[in-house]
């Protein structure tokens, strides 16, 4: 009879924890992530030509392994044409890189940001390393409190 019970508890609380993963992963894919990526996008200090690298900016999010959702500092790519060099394609760049990205926690969930023209650290190295710096900031003092806001009492009711 332990036995039941016990399994029948760890199902309970593992669907507990998904419901929440979830809740957590909706709100990075619709608030949080496209906040992030604009406040690293507004520390640089170069100027946009080809609009490549501005339309290689963009993060995504991993649940288990998996990718399950990503986006991009903006909706529609503004390049018309490849760089100057090679001819890459901005959006085609970050796409490549989160479609093929491995993730290093499989249990978790894991959030990528990223500028993915060659060029990009190269441009702007110094600036661009402060933006993500001051994006992840960002996310450790908003992540708390934003933790403490949740009410986890829709989620618990008396029977």
């Amino acid at each position: 009879m332990a036995t039941d019970f016990n399994t029948k508890l760890h199902s309970i609380l593992e669907n507990f924890k998904d419901g929440i993963d979830k809740g957590v992963i909706d709100t990075l894919k619709t608030k949080a992530c496209p906040e992030i990526i604009q406040l690293i996008f507004e520390q640089r200090s170069w100027k946009d030509d080809t609009y490549n690298l501005r339309d290689s900016f963009g993060w995504g999010v991993y649940y288990k392994g998996k990718q399950v959702a990503k986006g991009y500092l903006e909706a529609v790519p503004k390049a018309t044409e490849g760089d100057r060099k090679r001819g890459l394609m901005g959006r085609e760049q970050v796409d490549a890189f989160l479609d093929n990205y491995e993730t290093q926690f499989y249990d978790d969930i894991e959030l990528v940001f990223v500028a993915g023209m060659y060029y990009a650290g190269i441009l702007e190295w110094r600036d661009m390393l402060l933006g993500f710096l001051n994006a992840e900031k960002y996310a450790k003092d908003n992540a708390i409190e934003a933790i403490r806001k949740v009410e986890f009492k829709r989620y618990i009711k008396k029977g």
